[in-house]
Order: C-alpha cells, then structure tokens, then sequence
C-alpha cells in the first residue's frame, strides 16, 4: 500500500499537488485561527489601538525582512527542509501569545508588549518560509509546468481553510489561554506529521540538512542589486501583485467592522462580509485548476483585476446590506481568477530563470508584505475620513484603474535579465 502511494506521488505530478497541500491547508487553518483570535487578544491586553497596530504591522516588517535575506541566508535549503522548518518556527505564535497574556494579566506591560512583539515576528517568519517552500515546491516537482493548475488547486484547498479559521478562533477565545494554546498546538502537530511524511516520500536524493562548508551571509546591497535588475523587467508584474494584494488587505482590516456596520453587533455574523469575499476564491481556484491555464495568463489576470475592481466599485453607489454582499461576491469572484495566475505567471518565469530562483521568490513575496505594510495605514485613513463602504469603493478605483494601465503597458513576453543575475552570482561566489 505504502508503494503504491509513493507511486502515486512520483509519476503524477500534478496528483502530487493534493498531497502536499494537506498539510499546507492545515498550516493555512492555524495561521486563520490565530489571524483572527492574536488582535483580539493583544487589543484586550494592551488596551491600545496605536500599540495593537504597531504590533500587528511588525509582523509584516519581519516578513520583508526575510523576503530579502532569505535568498542568501536559506540559498541551498529545499523547499522540504523550508516547510518543516516554517512549520516548527509556527509552534512560537500561539507560545508567545499566550506568555504575552499571561504576563498582561499580572500587569507587566513592557514584557507583554514585548512577547506580543516576539509573537509577531515570529509570524512573520514562518509565513514566509512556508510561501518559499512553496513556490520552490511548485517549479520543482511539476516536471509538466501546469502551473495554474498547480495555484488553482493550492488556493482551493488553503481559502477552504481559511474559511474555517476564524470559526475555530472564534471558539478557542472563550477557552483559558492554556487550553486554547493547546488545542492550536495540536493542530500545528497534526499539520507537522503530514509533512514530514510528504516529505519522507517525496525525498530523493535531497535531504533536511545544511551544507557545512557554505558560508551563510547576508549582504542587503547585494541583495537590492538582484532585485533592481528584476524590477527593470518586471515593474509592471510587481506592481500588478501589490493592487492585488492591496485588495486582501483591505478587507481583513476593515471587513469584520463593515460586517458590524451593516448588520449590528447583536447578528453574531460581523464575519460575513470576510466569508462571502473568500468563498468565491475557492471557486476561481476550482475553475483555474480544471482550465490548466498554459497561454495568456498575464492578460486574464490583469482583466480579472479589472472587472473585480470595478465591481467593488460599485460598492459607491450600494447601500443596501445585501446588495453590498452581492457586489462583494461578484467581485471577489471576478478577483478569484488573478491569485492562482498571478502565482501561475511567477511560476512560469522561476522556471525559466537560470541559476538560483530565491531572489525573484523574495521580491514576488516582497509584494505582498508591501500591501501589508502600506494598506492598512491607506485604508484607516480613508476609513476615518469616507467610512469603510466608501473606502472598498475606492481601493475598486485604484485596483481597476492599475490593472487598466497594466494591460497596455504589460509585454507580451517578460524578458528575464539572465546575464545580469548570472554575473551578479559569479561575483558573489
């Protein structure tokens, strides 16, 4: 039986894809779960929406951080030992969270901000080697290059998981800090297990080990160098991932309070609005992934940015609560379409790129630590000064009006700088 399995995992390469995304669903779940139940919990213990942000947003500093040094510090790690190790760095949220309240509970603020602060960083670091291992995962074991069937599976079976997330979280707050933790431990266990035995069968000649005789250094000069001659050729492809990520942004950050706004705190379903924006993105991950998207997938990507946007622009001029709902729905659908070929198109140039893929791997992730640095502080101010219908609205103006821009200025064919990258590596070898 265990044969066939590996078997199975061998010669089916897009088959191999549902297997690793197992455990890649479970992580998705906890890292939901605690996205939900870690601002609730740092807002109850530091009593401050300024100290709750600068906390939230440090995570997303880590994590730029890592997108520019992990292409030199982590160079000759595989995507198994990138997983496992991403997966293991995760068991840090929920410990650090649940010392950081407990030292809130006895009043020592300085070390409950700064346990807070730890647990944020530390998401942000096992975040992004778990978005390495992943795209390395893609290019690597996909010997058939049906990439979008590849991200279409990938954000199919992770959105269903996310989907779940705040459910749970919603249900751990109730609990102690002890058991809460404990029950995301496991969890995160379970999550660990199924990797390791992906990674088991799917080892062949690679092994969870760091080469000894490499001396690992980080040079940020260096690093800005690789991304620059990256930039030059793939400005508008960056550019089109940050709109994109932008839009996420904003609804986890204002979303859950638009949910209050239209239906009241007494509903107990201030989750709507997240819900019916994520659900359609397993729908666009179910379709992408039975298209198996091979040609014109910039273009696609860029008009299901398009008319996404501008149905959430729509949100102007709606006011009714379920017609908002309605036009959240179209045009998460309408957006559902660019994640998977976003991530397809990257997949594609990873391929092609000679010598050591992490450094565009950083700057694709690097697009969406940006959004998540620079949106919520864009989408609190127009909050502030629009309200949170007004504020979607216009991000749907923005969006609709990059990816416009974008599809007349995008070229056909990307032209990776192969010479450049290629002296840079010699130069640094």
């Amino acid at each position: 039986m265990r044969y066939s399995f590996i078997k199975s995992l061998n010669h089916s390469s897009f088959g191999a894809i549902y297997y690793f995304a197992v455990p890649i669903a479970i992580f998705h779940l906890v890292d939901a779960l605690m996205s939900y139940t870690f601002p609730i919990i740092v807002e109850e213990s530091v009593f401050s929406n300024f100290t709750l942000g600068l906390i939230m947003g440090f995570s997303s500093f880590v994590g730029f951080f890592c997108d520019i040094s992990f292409p030199q510090l982590l160079r000759n790690l595989t995507w198994k030992s990138k997983l496992i190790f991403g997966i293991i760095v995760s068991f840090l949220f929920p410990l650090l969270t649940a010392i950081g309240r407990y030292y809130s509970l006895i009043d020592n603020s300085i070390l409950t901000i700064l346990f807070f602060l730890a647990a944020s960083a530390s998401w942000g670091v096992y975040f992004e080697l778990v978005s390495f291992s992943k795209r390395e995962f893609v290019v690597k074991e996909d010997k058939l290059h049906q990439y979008s069937k590849d991200w279409g599976v990938m954000y199919m079976i992770s959105e269903i998981a996310v989907i779940f997330g705040p459910v749970i979280g919603g249900l751990l707050i109730k609990l102690s800090i002890f058991h809460s933790a404990l029950i995301t431990f496991l969890m995160q266990f379970i999550g660990l297990c199924l990797a390791v035995v992906i990674v088991a069968t799917l080892d062949k000649k690679e092994k969870l080990k760091v080469d000894s005789s490499v001396i690992y250094k980080f040079n940020l000069f260096s690093e800005m160098k690789y991304w620059l001659h990256l930039l030059k050729k793939l400005n508008t492809l960056i550019v089109a991932s940050i709109a994109l990520v932008f839009v996420e942004s904003a609804f986890w950050t204002i979303g859950g309070l638009l949910g209050l706004e239209l239906f009241g705190k007494q509903s107990y379903i201030d989750w709507i609005v997240i819900l019916v924006y994520s659900i359609p993105i397993i729908i666009g991950g179910i379709i992408v992934s039975k298209l198996g998207i091979k040609t014109g997938k910039k273009r696609l990507y860029l008009a299901s940015m398009l008319v996404g946007g501008i149905f959430l622009a729509a949100l102007l001029f709606t006011k009714d609560k379920y017609s908002v709902l309605l036009v959240v729905f179209l045009s998460s659908l309408s957006l559902s379409f660019a994640w998977p070929l976003n991530e397809a198109v990257f997949s594609d140039l990873l391929e092609r790129l000679n010598g050591s893929k992490q450094h565009l791997i950083g700057l694709n992730l690097s697009t969406g630590s940006l959004a998540y640095i620079i949106g919520p502080i864009i989408i609190g101010y127009l909050s502030d000064k629009f309200g949170y219908l007004a504020t979607l609205g216009i991000v749907g103006i923005i969006v609709s009006f990059v990816a416009f821009i974008l599809m007349f200025t995008t070229p056909n064919k990307l032209r990776l700088p192969q010479k450049d990258i290629g002296l840079l590596e010699n130069n640094s070898q």
